[in-house]
Parts: structure tokens; C-alpha cells; sequence
């Protein structure tokens, strides 16, 4: 599904810093959903606003 080879899906998995839209790609490879939440003393917020690039422009 991410239309990548094994080692680069083995390279993807072991980066320690990696782009929010690879994960995103790969955890919805997977089946999943990727969603980032910050959290704070008060409360949690979800972050709603990473795209991947090209993205905003063609939706």
C-alpha cells in the first residue's frame, strides 16, 4: 500500500525523526489513523492542521 520496497519500509520504521505525512502514510497503510495530540496540565488539544504538502492546494 505504500508502494515501497521492504527495506525502505524497514528504513522507515527504525528513523528516530521522520516527516508527519510519512507516518501519516504509514500508519494508514496499516490500517490505521494518525492523530497527534498535545497535551497540557489543563487539558488535551488534537492538532487538526498537518497536511501533506500539495494537499490543501488540491482538495
Amino acid at each position: 500500500m505504500l508502494k515501497v520496497n521492504q527495506p525502505a519500509v524497514s528504513k522507515l520504521e527504525q528513523q528516530v525523526d521522520m516527516y508527519v505525512s510519512s507516518l501519516r502514510s504509514y500508519v494508514e497503510a496499516v490500517g490505521g489513523q494518525l492523530r497527534i495530540v498535545a497535551k497540557f496540565p489543563e487539558g488535551e488539544i488534537a492538532t487538526t492542521n498537518f497536511s501533506n504538502v500539495g494537499e490543501a492546494e488540491s482538495h
